[in-house]
């Protein structure tokens, strides 16, 4: 009995000891085929009034271990009904372009030569130039779109490595063509829950762009207690709100959101939001309030006034007596 018991276990750790060198050999393979591609700059703003022929200078950069072979694409795009900076891609039917030929106006060289793909060696990194015609004009429009890098895998990756993973990545664009307009930035929403123990505090903000051109917004949010004494500051995130569109304007780190992290307050407070956008640094702001109130602290202290006041009203019934 004890015999086969041993024959079983020798079995069994042949088996786990095959099954674990499949499984390390397998996942070897897998993140040796791994590709990973680098663009800088993530995103490139230009405002020009033709006629003018843009360059940008595009750093691609392969850090896998394996050649790849990218096709280049311009896909437009505009914001997402999320208003937190995600983009989603237009359907041919709903491209709406003030110049239709836009998108045929630009080219991507490699060196002197207009390519369609880029090919990479492992660890290699190429500098591109995208190239933008703009006709004359000046009426103002604004074009926003993704340069698309995607691999495109061998011809026999089928029949060699089956682990093959595509990649995608994307350089955005914001270009406004035509004469430079003020900005017109309106705050939309400045809020926060009125009462506050303390710990994280949400300060709800948004931004409306209101004119023909994208703008660049920065700020930040100033507390002050009621003796009108800075106690907080929350830096925002520096944010592009695309034309006619509404953006959430969050603190580093958030997505909606601005947080203020304080962990305990008490009295009144007001918070003041500055936006500053334009070439000009133009201010707008906007005040709102909110009353620290720490209930738990209050809870406790109510109880034991209360058990204050229950002994004191026994000690007086038995003096009496």
């Amino acid at each position: 009995m004890y015999k086969k018991s041993l024959i079983f276990n020798h079995k069994s750790l042949i088996i786990f000891l095959i099954l674990a060198t499949c499984y390390l050999i397998l996942t070897t393979e897998a993140n040796a085929s791994a590709s990973s591609v680098e663009v800088y700059p993530p995103i490139i703003q230009i405002k020009a009034v033709g006629p003018v022929s843009l360059q940008a200078q595009i750093l691609i950069k392969n850090s896998g271990d394996k050649n790849e072979v990218f096709k280049i694409s311009i896909k437009p795009f505009t914001q997402t009904d999320e208003q937190n900076g995600k983009i989603r891609y237009l359907k041919d039917e709903e491209f709406k372009l003030a110049d239709p030929l836009m998108l045929q106006r630009i080219r991507i060289l490699e060196e002197d030569s207009e390519i369609s793909q880029v090919e990479l060696a492992p660890k290699q990194q190429k500098r591109l130039t995208m190239i933008i015609e703009i006709p004359d004009g000046k009426t103002t429009s604004d074009y926003y779109f993704s340069l698309l890098f995607t691999s495109i895998p061998p011809l026999d990756s089928e029949q060699k490595n089956k682990s093959d993973i595509l990649t995608a990545i994307a350089m955005n664009v914001l270009l406004s063509t035509g004469e430079e307009e003020k900005a017109n930035i309106e705050i939309e929403e400045f809020s926060t829950t009125l009462l506050k123990e303390g710990g994280a505090i949400d300060f709800q903000v948004k931004a409306s762009n209101l004119g023909d051109q994208f703008a660049s917004v920065k700020g930040h949010i100033l507390i002050t207690n009621l003796f009108g004494k800075a106690v907080g500051r929350i830096d925002l995130t520096p944010v592009n709100i695309l034309s006619g569109t509404s953006r959430a304007v969050p603190s580093q780190g958030e997505t909606f959101k601005a947080v203020w992290r304080e962990n305990l307050i008490a009295g009144l407070y007001t918070a003041t939001l500055s936006l500053q956008f334009g070439e000009n640094g133009h201010v707008i702001k906007e005040t709102t309030h909110l009353v620290g109130a720490p209930i738990h602290i209050l809870a406790v202290s109510l109880i034991v006034i209360l058990l204050l006041l229950i002994v004191r009203n026994k000690l007086k019934h038995r003096l009496k007596r």
